[in-house]
């Protein structure tokens, strides 16, 4: 049994991502879950799911996802009562940017952190933060930590209570018969809610 690490004083879950993939490209089944699996999203009546304001900003911000991130695409989806299932498409051609080690950003000037790479334009402190964070993560991070945190502001405004779980769970899909199979898994996900 491996050995777990510390940090901050606390054990910490060690990731199941694969090391030898990048998450700046490819298609990926990804899953995430509402703070203690809560029925924030809606519920599920007579077979059909009826979702709550926070199920609708969900399912709107997933809509407009290449709006907000144009290398990125979500062909299926689905919002449940606890959870959101989606098929993510990174496209490593119209990413803005290849990612670099944490390392390189540590040690690079501010100078040159506070020019977007594609025009060369100076950019202002809280873009600069934006850069660097996204410098630190995938795509894929990048494009469900937008969502999550969009979905959390606006219920913050709302004055509704909500959270989601720190994390979320995804799988590289390696091939088409893999892919239809996780299309179809969504696709009957509400049909399929309480069976199992």
């Amino acid at each position: 049994m491996k050995k777990q690490e510390k940090f901050r004083g606390k054990y910490r879950i060690e990731s199941s991502r694969a090391q030898w993939h990048s998450y700046d490209d490819g298609i990926f089944f990804v899953t995430f879950c509402t703070k203690n699996r809560q029925h924030s999203l809606g519920e599920i009546v007579g077979g059909e799911m009826m979702l709550s304001k926070i199920g609708e900003y969900t399912d709107q911000e997933i809509r407009d996802v290449s709006v907000r991130h144009p290398y990125a695409q979500i062909p299926f989806w689905v919002v449940m009562p606890d959870h959101v299932h989606l098929l993510i498409i990174i496209d490593p051609e119209k990413i803005p940017y290849a990612h670099t080690p944490t390392q390189s950003i540590e040690t690079a000037s501010p100078s040159r952190l506070c020019r977007d790479s594609a025009t060369g334009a100076s950019q202002s402190s809280r873009s600069t933060q934006e850069y660097i964070l996204n410098r630190m993560h995938s795509w894929l991070s990048v494009v469900v930590g937008g969502i999550k945190s969009r979905v959390t502001k606006y219920a913050m405004q709302s004055h509704i209570p909500f959270a989601w779980q720190a994390r979320f769970h995804d799988r590289i899909v390696r091939n088409a018969p893999e892919m239809n199979r996780i299309a179809k898994y969504i696709q009957a996900n509400v049909s399929k809610w309480g069976n199992n």
